[in-house]
């Protein structure tokens, strides 16, 4: 496929090609077309037979993020998906995209809460990318599941990185961490 003629469907149908370098020109490609025809191939694939993969979705969510196009949509799809993989690429992008969504603490709070460690982790470095009060609460929710070296590391850093956010609210006494962190601090 020329993929520089290639029509905007034919290039989205490219993300579930076998070879990563057909899915990095095409997204190349795509980040040079208007993002709301993208969009709208995007969505008309994954309606059809492309949403039925799991990496078509992670596909889908890494284009809308090359295009620094915000999709909670996609986000919290690929956030429940089976592979911990995707769903740590969904806590990490909900950080990158942050305030712009919607929903950023639910979608973390959900990823902090999650079975594997590594989605874990990511929730908490990506809240300390949203730069509010709530965001350490949620990282703090990491200490009701298992923990290792990396996620208190993190966690270490998040409180480090959003203390100029939380520490005036706290010690107005408008934060309540109550059960949250218990044994981080």
């Amino acid at each position: 496929v020329d993929l520089v003629s290639a029509t905007t469907g034919d290039l989205v149908r490219e993300l579930a090609s076998t070879e990563r370098w057909t899915r990095l020109k095409a997204k190349q490609v795509l980040g040079a077309r208007d993002s709301k025809q993208v969009r709208i191939a995007l969505q008309k694939w994954l309606g059809g037979d492309g949403g039925k993969d799991e990496q078509n979705l992670l596909e889908a969510v890494m284009l809308m993020e090359w295009l620094n196009v915000p999709d909670e949509e996609l986000l919290l799809a690929l956030l429940a998906s089976s592979d911990y993989r995707g769903r740590a690429y969904a806590a990490r992008v909900a950080g990158r995209w942050g305030m712009r969504l919607e929903n950023a603490h639910d979608i973390l709070e959900v990823a902090a809460r999650d079975p594997h460690p590594r989605v874990r982790m990511e929730a908490v470095l990506a809240c300390a990318e949203i730069p509010q009060a709530r965001s350490v609460l949620i990282a703090a929710s990491v200490a009701e599941g298992s923990r290792d070296r990396w996620i208190d590391y993190a966690f270490s850093q998040a409180v480090h990185h959003l203390k100029a956010h939380w520490m005036p609210v706290f010690r107005r006494g408008e934060l309540d961490f109550g059960d949250r962190g218990k044994g981080l601090f």
